[in-house]
This record gives structure tokens, C-alpha cells and sequence, in this order.
């Protein structure tokens, strides 16, 4: 599966560097806000005032948020459907910036939330959806040297927690960045 992975890396042009991550947040929140609106009565966001400039893939954090919200958005199957999205400043450079997109949607059972990074798997209709989406949001989240998780339960809900670390403070020791399993 070595061209999937290629597929859904960064072209070599992009990448890590300085950013204002309220300004990608703001910008991702921007494009799908309003497919949101169409689907959930109730959209929170909560942006952390102390978010401060940083040196990621500000490319990687904006396909991603504007991923799991609109896929929260899908899951989206009660009359009082709520997105909450919380973006927090982390206590150091390795989770500089932590999202976490909930939704009180259809949730997952335990075998699809531990197959939904797997290529080409999806729980939508057929010609929905090509299973592609979270794969391609885990490889950036772990390109740009951070990480993805996810909790949920079968018809109360789902929370996506993504980390970024700011590359640009890790500590001196630490500059290689296999150190923090990011591939050179």
C-alpha cells in the first residue's frame, strides 16, 4: 500500500512551519460551517485565547478539522445534534495544540472505532463515502509528528482528540525528528 501512503502525505512544497493556529482553525471552520449548520441544531466552538503561533503543517490541521467535523456532522442522527469543538493550548511543545470534535451522534460500536484508520473502510451508503478520509487525516496528524485517538460509544456518540506538537520548541536534545516518530 506504498502509493496510498504517498497519496496522502504533503507534497514536499508544504509542510512544517510557522503558523498562527487560530487563523487555520478559523480558516477550516470557515469552509464547512455551513454544511454543518445545514445538519446539527447545535455547533459549539471553544478556542483557546492562548493559543500562540507555532510551526506545524498548517495544511494537515486545517484537512483534518474540516475531516472530522463534517463527519461529524454526517453521524448527525437526532433532532437535538450537537458538534462541540475544542481547541486548547497543551501544557508543552509535544501537544502544542489539541482538538477535540464531539458529537452526541450515532457513535461507533468497539470493532468499527477499532478499524475506522484502516483504508477503504467506511460505515456510510454505498457511493457515500470512500473510506479514505480518516486513513488520509491519521497519516497527516502523524506526518506533522502528533496524534489522533478516538472514543465512542453505539448510539450516544464519538470524540476525536488530535494533538499537534510545535516542532519548531521541541527540546534541543530532541531536534532529530525520529525522536518523536515522525519519518525523515
Amino acid at each position: 500500500m506504498p502509493k496510498l501512503k504517498e497519496f496522502s502525505r504533503k507534497k514536499e512544497d508544504k509542510g512544517l512551519r510557522p503558523v498562527a493556529s487560530a487563523e487555520v482553525i478559523n480558516k477550516a471552520l470557515s469552509i464547512c460551517h455551513t454544511q454543518i449548520r445545514k445538519t446539527v441544531k447545535t455547533f459549539d466552538v471553544e478556542l483557546d485565547p492562548g493559543l500562540q503561533p507555532m510551526t506545524t503543517d498548517p495544511e494537515a490541521i486545517e484537512q483534518v478539522l474540516i475531516n472530522l467535523l463534517i463527519n461529524a456532522a454526517q453521524a448527525a442522527d437526532k433532532e437535538d445534534s450537537v458538534i462541540r469543538l475544542r481547541v486548547s493550548r497543551g501544557d508543552s511543545w509535544k501537544n502544542r495544540l489539541v482538538m477535540e470534535v464531539t458529537d452526541n451522534g450515532c457513535g461507533m460500536d468497539e470493532r468499527t472505532a477499532s478499524r475506522i484508520f484502516d483504508p477503504f473502510f467506511t460505515t456510510k451508503e454505498e457511493g457515500c463515502g470512500t473510506g479514505l478520509g480518516l486513513y488520509i487525516s491519521k497519516n497527516l496528524v502523524e506526518s506533522a509528528g502528533g496524534s489522533i485517538s478516538l472514543e465512542s460509544e453505539s448510539g450516544r456518540g464519538t470524540t476525536f482528540r488530535v494533538i499537534f506538537p510545535d516542532m519548531e520548541s521541541r527540546d534541543p536534545e530532541n531536534k532529530n525528528k525520529e525522536d518523536i516518530g515522525v519519518e525523515p
